[in-house]
C-alpha cells in the first residue's frame, strides 16, 4: 500500500491509558459520503468508557478493532466527496460528530474520517471558529434530541431538567424554552444566575435542596448526568403518560426496558444522540 493511502492517527494503548501515533489506512468515500481533513477534534466523555473498553463503550463503539482510534467530534475540511453527493463541494468547511453506535469503527483523532452527507453541516460563515464547531455538537444535539423527540414537549408543559448547569442540561434549558415550556432547572449554587439568563422559570439549587424530596409532577424530567433512578425518583417525580429520560444505558433500561410500558404509562428513555445536518 503506498504512503497516499495512509494517514496518521492517535490510538489508545491495550489498557487504554495512553495514546501513541499510528499508520492506518485512509478512508474512501461511498457514493453519498464525505471524505473530511480533520482540522480539529473535540474531548467528550466518551473518551473514558472507550478506554476502559465497558460496557457503555458497547453501545458507542466497536472497541475490537485494532488499533482503536477514539474520538468524536470534529471539524474540517471537505477532501472528497462520493458521486451523489450534492450538498458539499471541496474545501466546504464542515462540523459534526462521528455516530454513537456499536459498529463505529472510526476516530475522530485522525487527518481523514469519512461521513455520509445527511450526517455533517456547514461551520457558519460567522462568529464560529472551527474550533468551537468542534466542540459544540454533541451536547446541544442530545438536548435537543432528548427534549424535542423522546420528550415530545410541547407548548406549555413542565419540564424538570437536572444538571442544568452542564452542557447537554443547559442546552435543554434554552430549547425547552424556545418550545414554550414550563422549566424547572436543578443546578449548583455557582451555576443559579447563568441558569436565571437561561430564563428557567423555577430553579432548584441542588446544595442546598435535596431534590429526592421533590414532590412536584412534570410532563418530562431530562436526567442529564444519569445521576437518578426512573424506578425510584423518576416515577414520582412523573406526571401519567410523561417521559423519564436519560444519557447513559442503565440496567433499568436494558434489561427492564421492556417492562416499564406493560407495567405503567411513564417511559424510561435514553437518548444516543444522532449527527444530523437537519439539527
Amino acid at each position: 500500500m503506498s504512503n497516499l493511502a495512509k494517514m496518521k492517527a492517535l490510538a489508545l494503548n491495550s489498557t487504554g491509558t495512553a495514546m501513541t501515533e499510528v499508520e492506518i489506512a485512509k478512508p474512501k468515500p461511498g457514493d453519498n459520503e464525505v471524505l473530511i481533513k480533520v482540522i480539529y477534534s473535540a474531548l467528550d466523555t466518551s473518551l473514558a468508557n472507550i478506554a476502559k473498553r465497558d460496557m457503555i463503550s458497547s453501545y458507542i463503539h466497536d472497541t475490537k478493532v485494532e488499533p482503536l482510534v477514539a474520538g468524536y467530534h470534529f471539524s474540517g475540511i471537505v477532501a472528497a466527496k462520493g458521486s451523489s453527493v450534492s450538498s458539499f463541494q471541496a474545501d466546504d468547511r464542515v462540523f459534526g460528530h462521528l455516530q454513537y453506535e456499536p459498529t463505529q469503527r472510526q476516530g475522530s483523532f485522525c487527518e481523514y474520517i469519512v461521513m455520509g452527507e445527511n450526517d455533517i453541516a456547514l461551520v457558519p460563515t460567522t462568529h464560529v471558529s472551527m474550533e468551537k464547531a468542534a466542540a459544540s455538537t454533541t451536547e446541544a444535539l442530545t438536548a435537543l434530541q432528548s427534549v424535542r423527540d423522546l420528550g415530545r414537549l410541547r407548548k406549555d408543559q413542565s419540564i424538570l431538567i437536572i444538571g442544568a448547569g452542564g452542557g447537554v442540561g443547559s442546552a435543554a434549558v434554552g430549547i425547552a424554552k424556545a418550545l414554550g415550556a414550563n422549566v424547572t432547572a436543578v443546578c449548583s449554587t455557582k451555576d443559579v444566575k447563568r441558569v436565571q439568563r437561561m430564563g428557567a422559570d423555577t430553579i432548584i439549587d441542588r446544595s442546598t435542596q435535596d431534590i429526592k424530596k421533590l414532590n412536584e409532577k412534570y410532563d418530562i424530567v431530562v436526567d442529564a448526568p444519569s445521576r437518578y433512578s426512573f424506578f425510584i425518583q423518576g416515577m414520582k417525580w412523573l406526571k401519567p403518560g410523561g417521559a423519564f429520560i436519560n444519557t447513559l444505558p442503565g440496567l433499568e433500561k436494558l434489561v427492564f426496558g421492556w417492562l416499564w410500558p406493560l407495567i405503567t404509562s411513564k417511559r424510561l428513555e435514553t437518548v444516543l444522540v444522532t449527527s444530523k445536518k437537519t439539527d
